[in-house]
């Protein structure tokens, strides 16, 4: 009942042989867990609620299967949850972190688990990364984003996420990275996207969103790559894109988007990489794009009467 820390970590690599047993409940007084990198399989035993003092659990790279232990909402003292990379840990997660209000960390990527992403995410008002990429999680957004002021990271990509992005997406003041690209999230991108002042990443590619791209993109000025190519956006380029001035990459390729390309996207002293093709531009590329001699510049420019006309794109489609 003395251990407070057992670290297992790239300990037990013999395949087939290790599993956790759930006589670590009695270790009563543990305040860390850590059993990464390892051939341990099996379920993970459901004894956390006699783990009351945990802060830390680490139980990623290993062999698990079965479900989300039900148990750990009752850590009320966890600050970092890692079970990522298990691949056959799988099911939905029950709705039980109201009581987590210390959680920093949660990583569940490269699982199985389906089903909605608990309502009670949005009640982790410490939570700085929460990383859910790769598994099987479907449904809407339906998370109480104005919460989550600390949130830094959020990966929700290569899932079945659908519906809108909600308008309170607006209210993390602390994001900077955001990916939910590969799923099938729909409607505009909402205005409030431009509240994100400390955003550096933001892929939305490979959705299925429409509408018009808001003006208030370029409120951005620390974005630093934006992935929106696959999509059904329409309209113009707005000329607030010019305020990116951060920005490296800049991907709007594949979507419904008309008009010419503007002047402003010469404003952009740091872009490196620009895709524009398969849209529904006209016109001539400004100079002042060229000008900023791009590692990749591709648009709809092949052709005897290409749509747009370009004299130093690197790619014409």
């Amino acid at each position: 009942n003395a251990v407070v820390g057992l670290q297992l970590e790239e300990q037990l690599k013999i395949s087939g042989v290790a599993t956790l047993p759930s006589e670590v409940g009695m270790l009563t007084r543990l305040e860390s867990l850590i059993v990464s990198s390892n051939d341990i399989q099996g379920q993970i035993p459901d004894i956390f609620h006699l783990l009351p003092n945990l802060k830390i659990l680490k139980m990623d790279d290993c062999l698990f299967e079965g479900t989300f232990p039900p148990s750990i909402g009752s850590l009320t003292k966890l600050e970092e949850l890692r079970m990522n990379y298990n691949y056959d840990l799988g099911g939905p997660i029950p709705n039980v972190f109201h009581g987590l209000s210390n959680l920093r960390i949660i990583d569940l990527k490269d699982n199985f688990f389906n089903g909605t992403i608990p309502k009670s995410f949005g009640r982790l008002f410490n939570v700085e990364s929460i990383k859910v990429s790769t598994n099987q999680f479907s449904g809407r957004l339906d998370l109480a984003f104005d919460n989550l002021r600390k949130l830094e990271t959020f990966w929700g990509f290569k899932n079945q996420l659908t519906g809108q992005l909600p308008p309170t997406i607006g209210s993390l003041k602390a994001i900077t990275d955001i990916s939910l690209d590969e799923n099938q999230l729909s409607g505009s991108i909402p205005s409030e996207i431009g509240m994100l002042t400390t955003l550096e990443d933001l892929w939305l590619q490979k959705n299925r969103l429409g509408g018009k791209l808001p003006s208030q993109i370029g409120n951005l000025v620390k974005l630093e790559q934006l992935y929106l190519d696959g999509n059904s956006i329409k309209g113009p380029i707005p000329d607030t894109v010019g305020g990116l001035i951060s920005c490296t990459d800049l991907y709007l390729s594949d979507n419904s988007m008309t008009g010419t390309i503007p002047l402003t996207l010469g404003n952009m002293p740091n872009l490196e990489k620009l895709r524009l093709q398969e849209n529904l531009f006209v016109g001539t590329l400004p100079q002042r794009v060229c000008v900023l001699e791009l590692e990749i510049l591709a648009v709809d420019c092949s052709g005897v009467s290409p749509e747009v006309q370009c004299t130093c794109c690197t790619e014409c489609f």
